[in-house]
């Protein structure tokens, strides 16, 4: 099944991450006490939450004519994109893709270019929350630690970019799990799909992660 694939691709992906991080967490503080807090994440009660969000925004929002949808348009791809500026209270929002001209499928992270359309009114709509990234917060109020890191020269500290891509991977790949989950059941089926469709998931102006692949049998 291709969506074992993506699967797959994430576990091995968070797990070279860890091992590229673990040796910082070893020796900064800094880095270990950001890791700390993100252990304490509650990842159960996050699957449920973005779950419940999935099914309210397909009726509420991506497919509901009142919004402004046209339920004509098929769709190729939703995405989820979240701005990168803060890391606080993050919310990944939504936008219909068709009309993509080098469109694939793909079950590894991967640059998506700009040969495509946002369908009518899908466009920053409401999405998932990417909350796991709360445990960087801190760093968009401390003035004490944004002086002592000189405005952001902390994102140049050695391990912190290991620790954020991993941290990033990991958090993919529990939305990931949701999306198989309500696939199994059956939930996307409103959603006019083109035959080969996918959810994907990324950083405003970053690679995409694949999250659920859904292929129309013939």
């Amino acid at each position: 099944m291709i969506n074992d694939e993506i699967s797959k691709n994430l576990i091995q992906q968070k797990d070279s991450n860890f091992a590229l991080l673990e040796p910082y967490l070893q020796k900064k503080k800094f880095l270990s006490k950001i890791y700390s807090k993100f252990l304490k994440f509650d990842f159960e009660g996050f699957q449920k939450e973005i779950g419940t969000e999935i099914k309210a925004n397909i009726k509420e929002w991506w497919t509901n004519t009142e919004k402004g949808i046209i339920k004509d348009e098929e769709l190729q791809a939703i995405l989820f994109e979240y701005n990168s500026t803060w890391w606080a209270d993050r919310e990944a929002v939504s936008y219909g893709i068709h009309k993509w001209k080098d469109f694939d499928i793909y079950t590894n992270d991967f640059d998506m270019g700009y040969s495509y359309s946002f369908t009518t009114e899908f466009y920053a709509a409401p999405g998932i929350t990417v909350s796991y990234f709360d445990c960087f917060g801190f760093l968009d109020d401390d003035s004490n630690l944004k002086k002592k890191h000189r405005k952001g020269k902390y994102l140049d500290k050695n391990g912190f970019h290991e620790l954020v891509e991993y941290i990033n991977v990991f958090g993919i790949l529990k939305i990931h799990e949701v999306f198989k989950k309500l696939h199994q059941k059956q939930l996307f089926e409103s959603i006019n799909m083109s035959d080969k469709f996918m959810f994907m998931i990324g950083a405003n102006d970053m690679e995409k992660f694949p999250l659920l692949i859904v292929e129309k049998q013939g």
